[in-house]
Formats: C-alpha cells, sequence, structure tokens
C-alpha cells in the first residue's frame, strides 16, 4: 500500500464519520455557490490547517461522498489542481 493510502486510511479511522456528516450538512443545504464549493473549500481550509495534505484532504471528501465538482472548484480557488 502506498504511502498516500495508508494516511488517507488513518485518518479516515479517525474523522470519516465526522468528514460523511458534514459533507451531508453541505448538501442539504441550500445552494449558495456552484456545487457547494464555498462549503467545500472552508472544510478543506479548516483540513489543511490541522496539517493534513490537499490531496489527502481532497480524497477524503470524495470519500465521504461529497460533490465531486464542488470539490475539484475548491481546490481551484484554493491554488490547488487536483
Amino acid at each position: 500500500m502506498n504511502k498516500e493510502k495508508q494516511i488517507l486510511k488513518q485518518y479516515w479511522g479517525v474523522i470519516g464519520s465526522e468528514l460523511v456528516q458534514m459533507v451531508q450538512d453541505i448538501e442539504n443545504k441550500p445552494l449558495t455557490t456552484q456545487n457547494h464549493y464555498g462549503n467545500y473549500m472552508h472544510l478543506l481550509t479548516v483540513l489543511i490547517g490541522e496539517g493534513i495534505g490537499t490531496s489527502v484532504c481532497a480524497l477524503l471528501l470524495l470519500k465521504a461522498n461529497a460533490n465531486p465538482q464542488g470539490v475539484k472548484s475548491a481546490l481551484k480557488c484554493l491554488g490547488e489542481s487536483k
């Protein structure tokens, strides 16, 4: 297993259920930005601020059933091209 997958698995074990709930909460909100990218940008910023790598953060959100286009747009706004 590569290092990124190991890290993803470890973080998922610790915060996965909370991320699923956060993503559900985001998806249930009225749309204020296309594909909720604004909410995902906020969540990514919080996770990155905790020292989690950007690509791992994005993968965690996608694993939690986040809108892929919303996450992609949020990453673009943050200057990432994932």
